[in-house]
């Protein structure tokens, strides 16, 4: 038990203010940790996997720029605990891309096994499993996933259409399911709900890709992928229906 030392606050994290102040970055950092990691309440509890999962977190609305601004401020708080409490940890993280990178790592189609793995790691029906499903069965992008609820999917006479609602540039469609073992598939999951307003996945977007990103990376498959989980799954999903 530690009976002596110094607490050192969140706004250890350095900025462009200088140490001491509650700048931007320590400010994003806080709130994720609020959000995703509750328990942990001192600055001596953070590790390199939350760290890690932060810059996962903000890659997909950061510029590679501002990711390695990032960076640099988390390895000099880990700089700053290790000083304070004699302890040894190494924040350094290997550089990423941006939002504003390269195409190619968007271009890249998970394949069939990985997925396979993957939905393997969630139990069924969870958030993720839910969630890796509907992007497997109808190439829907995260954000369509978090706002899809029952009563957007009609099956009948062995056809299925997911109507998707308010999606990327404010516009409405419909994707049709034909194959019979993805229509199962979404007649069991629908049939789990309570009511036709409830959602498939009931968290936003950004906590969904930091669920998703975690669980590829107990499965040894993030890196293969650069953390792009739904843009390769979707890109598997048009591969195969172009083939």
């Amino acid at each position: 038990m530690r009976t002596s030392g110094v607490l050192m606050h969140i706004s250890s994290l350095p900025s462009p203010y200088g140490i001491g102040t509650m700048g931007k970055e320590a400010r994003k950092f806080a709130d994720f940790l609020k959000t995703e990691h509750s328990e942990i309440k001192m600055a001596y509890q953070i590790t390199k996997e939350h760290v890690e999962e932060f810059i996962q977190y903000k890659k997909a609305d950061c510029t590679t720029e501002t990711l390695n601004t990032y960076r640099s401020n988390l390895k000099a708080l880990g700089d700053n605990l290790n000083a304070v409490y004699k302890i040894n940890v190494d924040f350094s993280i290997e550089k990423v891309t941006g939002c504003n990178g390269t195409k190619d790592i968007r271009t890249t189609p998970m394949d069939a096994s990985d997925l396979v793995l993957l939905q393997h790691s969630y139990r069924k029906g969870t958030t993720g499993y839910n969630a890796l499903l509907l992007a497997e069965i109808g190439g829907l992008r995260a954000s369509e996933i978090t706002k899809l609820k029952c009563s957007d999917i009609e099956i009948t006479n062995k056809v299925g259409i997911i109507h998707i609602v308010d999606s990327k540039g404010k516009r409405n469609r419909d994707i049709l399911i034909n194959n019979k073992n993805d229509i199962r598939k979404l007649t069991d999951m629908m049939s789990c709900c309570s009511s036709g307003n409830e959602r498939f996945v009931k968290c936003n977007t950004k906590s969904l890709h930091t669920n998703i990103s975690r669980h590829m990376k107990q499965i040894g498959i993030r890196d293969k992928y650069s953390n792009q989980n739904f843009h390769s799954i979707r890109k598997m999903w048009s591969q195969k229906i172009y083939d």
